[in-house]
């Protein structure tokens, strides 16, 4: 259940940026978006789009893991100069610092369960720009312990 509870978790720490972005561009289409269940991004919706990928969890010994993740942001049409696309990839990055934690959900009953402490290392990747438009991600990895 570990790797389902940390997707859960990234999920939601997702949700929480689009959460905050949406008072501060009240004129901006934003959306989840998970970058591993499509392969043509060429195909992507008409908005900004914020979500996971590249997730994978390491067992280090029993009850403590390490999870490695991104979060990846694309901004769509009116964004010419990139203001609103580095905006958001700061706020993530933010989140994702050394030391910052990261609450933990059981992904079936959404119930805290503990906390990931982010470890040295958080990249925040230059940005590419697709055939459509511009993107890029933040990459972190992060100790958890659980009582098993």
């Amino acid at each position: 259940m570990i790797v389902q509870d940390v997707w859960a978790s990234v999920v939601k720490v997702c949700q929480d940026i689009l959460d905050d972005l949406r008072p501060l561009y009240p004129d901006t289409e934003f959306a989840f978006f998970d970058w591993e269940t499509h392969a043509n991004v060429a195909e992507l919706p008409n908005c900004d789009l914020i979500g996971p990928t590249a997730m994978a969890v390491t067992e280090l010994w029993p009850g403590m893991y390490e999870a490695t993740f991104a979060i990846a942001a694309s901004t769509y049409a009116d964004d010419t100069n990139l203001f609103r696309q580095r905006k958001i990839m700061a706020m993530i990055f933010e989140r994702m610092r050394p030391t910052k934690q990261m609450k933990i959900y059981d992904a079936n009953s959404a119930l805290e369960k503990g906390y990931l402490i982010f470890s040295d290392g958080t990249t925040s990747v230059p940005m590419t720009r697709s055939e459509a438009r511009p993107w890029a991600y933040v990459q972190a990895q992060a100790v958890l312990g659980v009582e098993e």
